[in-house]
């Protein structure tokens, strides 16, 4: 079997479990599907040696020899291929069916697939424009994130890709806040880091070619945009759109030249969520000055620090959901910070308001499981997932069971599903309050507890 020499941010499994519930002739189609998997990560690995090489003229063909083959479309759009809803049931459909879409599938062409625009409420107030793109411009999408994965390495700084995600980084910045010493973090977040990367400024970048840039890593000019709020249909037609699998990628790229050119050390990046370490809170200052000063600087406009903060550690902070605290022996111990925790009410609470009370209970058993077992940072976290699940059913559950009857008796009164939709989100929010503070509440509430007693 052939396996990538780049990690990617799709694997043969995946590709296997999308094809065998998309595809109903998948039991005929298996060796073939299984071949073209093949021939895909030839073609990849191919390219990717080429261009490591230093022959970039060679490169250049192979990568549209890539993108122009059947086995790379195929990959590409049954990772991306939904079920077909019919009749209250999904649909599979034949590869047949599947084909005329498949030999589509091109990022450097227009799709011509409409977008929507899904106003998603923020925890802090406001909304985020998430942009729900059709299963052909998707595929696109995962075939630019698929040239750049065979064009660059990940640096030191990029945490947004495959066996490099936020987990990984916390685990990385304890090991160096416990090895070398320091005493100071320093976090920073973008004001609107995706809107203000703008199409011009990654066209004169060169990451990919422009064809690439402008029909599939932006929303393309002559799309037909659904949005209720026409300043946000504006907004994401300019700046990287967020709901994108590209878009995170991108707005790495484009932020690590600033990190090389303040030469620190230890600098982390997630998104738009950046941390340094310091040896003391003066040095943390300077840093952050130094970054600010860097990003209002850049040639292709500038960017603005929202947050700039600087903690002792063992201080109450968040970066990414968790916080650093040390123990008496210098050893760094990680813990969900009390915004992370927060954030997870936040979420099951929207979860749950938008569906039958009658499934509330096996849905917080899943959602607290799902959110602690990854987190292999952080010690005793299926304790925690307890304590969490119990805290939120003393807290929270009694004023969303409120609010749920409350909502259904004005149900009536909204024009569309988004709106109520909006309305809900922001009822379910303020049945979170607004301190979370998680403790030992497995010995004091597990009698009350439905969840508990469920999984105990």
């Amino acid at each position: 079997m052939t396996e990538p020499i780049h990690p990617l941010s799709y694997d043969r499994v995946e590709f296997r479990d999308a094809a065998a519930a998309v595809l109903i002739d998948y039991p005929a189609r298996k060796h073939d599907l299984s071949a073209a998997w093949d021939r895909h990560v030839e073609l990849i690995n191919e390219t990717a040696e080429t261009r490591a090489s230093g022959n970039y003229k060679k490169a250049k063909k192979l990568e549209n020899k890539l993108l122009d083959s059947t086995e790379f479309k195929t990959v590409m759009l049954v990772l991306q291929m939904p079920l077909q809803w019919e009749n209250g049931e999904y649909a599979q459909i034949t590869y047949a069916e599947a084909l005329p879409l498949i030999k589509k599938v091109d990022p450097r062409l227009f799709s011509g697939e409409p977008v929507r625009v899904i106003l998603d409420p923020k925890i802090s107030g406001g909304f985020r424009p998430i942009v729900s793109f059709g299963p052909l411009q998707r595929a696109n999408q995962l075939a630019c994130r698929t040239v750049l994965e065979c064009r660059y390495n990940p640096s030191s700084y990029e945490y947004n890709r495959t066996g490099r995600g936020r987990f990984f980084a916390i685990n990385e910045i304890a090991k160096v806040l416990e090895k070398e010493g320091y005493n100071y973090v320093a976090i920073a977040d973008i004001k609107d880091a995706y809107g203000s990367v703008m199409r011009e400024a990654i066209r004169k970048s060169n990451l990919l070619p422009e064809s690439m840039v402008l029909n599939a890593c932006f929303i393309p000019e002559n799309t037909k945009i659904i949005c209720a709020d026409e300043l946000f249909k504006i907004a994401v037609q300019n700046g990287l759109p967020q709901g994108s699998m590209v878009s995170g990628f991108i707005l790495q790229k484009f932020l690590e030249p600033i990190f090389k050119k303040l030469g620190f050390v230890n600098i982390w990046c997630y998104g738009d969520d950046i941390l340094i370490v310091a040896k003391t809170k003066e040095e943390a200052f300077d840093k952050l000055g130094a970054l600010e000063s860097s990003m209002m600087n850049l040639p292709t406009g500038p960017l603005t620090l929202k947050t700039k903060q600087v903690y002792e550690i063992g201080e109450p902070m968040n970066y990414l959901g968790f916080w650093f605290g040390r123990m008496k022996d210098g050893s760094i111990r990680i813990l969900p910070s009390n915004e992370g925790y927060r954030r997870t009410y936040i979420k099951v609470a929207r979860k749950l308001i938008l569906c039958d009370p009658s499934k509330w209970d096996i849905l917080i058993h899943e959602h607290f499981c799902n959110w602690a077992w990854p987190q292999k940072v952080w010690p005793g976290r299926l304790g925690g997932a307890f304590n969490a699940a119990a805290g939120f059913e003393s807290f929270v559950l009694p004023k969303l069971y409120q609010a749920k009857i409350l909502l259904k008796q004005n149900g009536k009164s909204f024009s569309d599903f988004e709106s109520y939709r909006n309305h809900a989100c922001a009822v379910a929010e303020d049945c979170v309050p607004d301190s979370v503070i998680v403790s030992d509440w497995k010995s004091t509430l597990q009698g009350n507890c439905m969840w508990w007693n469920k999984v105990a």
